[in-house]
């Protein structure tokens, strides 16, 4: 199941909401394998959005709305993995599909690798994804750079990562808050949650284990910053910690969870992409003529870096546009882009001056319009 991936019919997905769906809006969204549900706001917030208990929530009410049906139906298990993430996480299932292949998905697992983390006490040097965050390797896994990185010195999360185990690997005293030996790191003292919007992965046997009653409890007695922060320390609370699937793996030392970021985006990144982001803003807009649609040819030509998960993000992003599928997603999509890569704006271009009669001389600001008549941006 997966969180608002309208664009990836076939994929259940559960959306929940601060009011009740109407029998038409129900019927709209089953015809895309979605389920609408409910959970009030906060009132009064406990912190930044009344709406974060309801995110922390999510991933339980979810379970609980498949698992009547799969009680009433007599059907089994129906799903392995809950993509957990905000409205406008993007989720290549490739990826997620190869990610998890080889693991029990009866074993309960919360997996990530972009956690929020402060080096210090007092909250200093807060940021997301933080190498140093504490969280399990997978049971078994290897890889060189976990020799040469003390950072990714993790503990092996046999049979599965407990709060304990990160505990014990601690040299820092981060994790121990008097009277208790073990503690989750909590506001004001340090910054310790999953990033909700780089998304987390759930098995199954997690969510049979930590029943949906239990969990709301825990998050209505907690105040922080929002529902990510609330769902890691109820879920550390209920004896379960984040497990890093691959740590060391990424050939440009990023997480795998939500690659490129913005604070991943090297300068020469952004200068490359900058118009081509632009020329996708004029696509989705359907303002995508002229220098635009030339722009936009020949960067299809360029040899696009496919480790860059923000190039490939962008096409994506521009098939959608073309197709006119799930709009109001893309333009959330293409705003974040904007936002997150710091584009300057397009200065206006003036109309050319038509030529006077006896002149048929071609604008050098402008490309042969007889060459841009079969241009379109396709997704490469």
């Amino acid at each position: 199941m997966s969180f608002y991936l309208r664009y990836s019919q076939g994929v259940r997905t559960y959306i929940g909401g601060n009011k009740e769906a109407s029998d038409t809006e129900r019927a709209e969204s089953a015809a895309y394998n979605e389920v609408l549900g409910f959970y009030p706001d906060d009132d009064p917030p406990r912190s930044f959005y009344a709406a974060d208990s309801r995110a922390a929530l999510m991933p339980f009410l979810a379970h609980r709305q498949v698992l009547c049906i799969e009680i009433a139906k007599d059907l089994g298990d129906t799903y392995k993995w809950l993509l957990y993430g905000d409205d406008d996480t993007i989720w290549f299932m490739d990826a997620v599909m190869n990610m998890v292949e080889d693991l029990d998905p009866h074993v309960p697992y919360f997996l990530t690798d972009h956690m929020w983390w402060s080096s210090g006490s007092g909250n200093e040097e807060a940021m997301n994804a933080h190498s140093g965050a504490p969280r399990c390797r997978l049971c078994g896994y290897q890889h060189p750079a976990i020799l040469d990185d003390p950072a990714l010195n993790l503990p092996e999360a046999c049979p599965y990562c407990q709060p304990e185990m990160l505990c014990t690997n601690d040299t820092t005293g981060a994790l121990s808050r008097p009277p208790k030996p073990c503690a989750f790191p909590r506001l004001p003292e340090r910054t310790y949650s999953v990033h909700g919007g780089a998304g987390a992965i759930f098995s199954v046997g997690l969510l049979r284990r930590v029943d949906f009653a239990s969990m709301e409890r825990c998050v209505l007695s907690q105040y922080s910053t929002g529902g990510d922060a609330y769902i890691s320390m109820c879920l550390w609370e209920a004896g379960f910690a984040a497990t890093d699937p691959l740590p060391g793996l990424h050939p440009k030392k990023r997480p795998f969870f939500d690659s490129a970021g913005p604070n991943y985006l090297d300068e020469d990144f952004r200068e490359k992409y900058n118009r081509h982001v632009q020329n996708l803003l004029q696509a989705a807009a359907g303002e995508c003529t002229g220098i635009c649609r030339a722009q936009a040819k020949d960067a299809q030509k360029e040899s696009v870096n496919n480790d860059e998960a923000a190039v490939i993000l962008l096409d994506e992003v521009a098939a959608m546009a073309m197709d006119g599928i799930a709009r109001r997603t893309v333009d959330r999509v293409l705003d974040q882009l904007n936002e997150a890569l710091k584009l300057p704006q397009e200065p206006e271009v003036p109309p050319a001056e038509p030529p006077s009669s006896d002149e048929s001389v071609q604008s050098p600001d402008r490309p042969d319009e007889t060459d841009l008549k079969d241009i379109s941006i396709t997704n490469s």
